[in-house]
């Protein structure tokens, strides 16, 4: 574990003297005894001013929809505690961060790449930010397994969207989907 730590600081050492990037990066490491180690870089245009979050089991949560105000999106009850840092003071957009189950994961920036979809104005108060997709996916990919088969089916395509924009990464949903086939 030591030796892979070290050599991702060796790698964070070298690359930070190449150059100015114009993306962030994400990595995992793994060592011998099966442990493993996320990290990340982060260039980002401005300062996110990033500051810790907590947010509880069971937090009723008022998401921000297309227009970015919060409450306009979708709402529903975390399953999962979570901790990480937000950004620039919005603490439903977590930029890094893990629940108490041990999935972490990051928000990455490419400029001129990523976009979002266009919700029309009647569906606002049932889709939420991209940012927090991360925040929640353990807490969507448990609809997935859910005992009501409509909860399920909901659960299923929420998955489907946040895959097709990009928005985690596929192997994340790959246990829960792997559990749908011997449901």
């Amino acid at each position: 574990m030591q030796r892979a730590l070290a050599m991702g600081v060796g790698i964070g050492i070298a690359s930070a003297s190449i150059g100015t990037a114009s993306a962030c990066t994400s990595f995992t490491l793994r060592g011998n005894d099966g442990g493993r180690v996320y990290g990340r870089t982060m260039e980002f245009a401005q300062p996110l001013n990033s500051e810790a979050v907590l947010i509880q089991r069971g937090t009723l949560i008022q998401g921000a929809g297309p227009s970015g105000q919060e409450g306009s999106g979708l709402s529903w009850t975390s399953r999962y505690a979570v901790i990480g840092l937000n950004a620039v003071g919005v603490n439903d957009a977590l930029v890094d961060g893990m629940n108490e189950k041990g999935m972490a994961g990051g928000l990455l920036y490419f400029e001129g790449y990523a976009q979002f979809q266009n919700v029309p104005a009647n569906q606002s108060d049932r889709s939420i930010a991209g940012g927090i997709a991360q925040r929640y996916w353990t807490d969507v990919l448990s609809l997935c397994v859910d005992a009501d088969h409509g909860v399920r089916l909901k659960g299923l395509h929420l998955v489907e969207v946040v895959l097709r924009q990009g928005l985690v990464h596929p192997a994340s949903a790959f246990p829960t989907l792997i559990a749908l086939q011997i449901d």
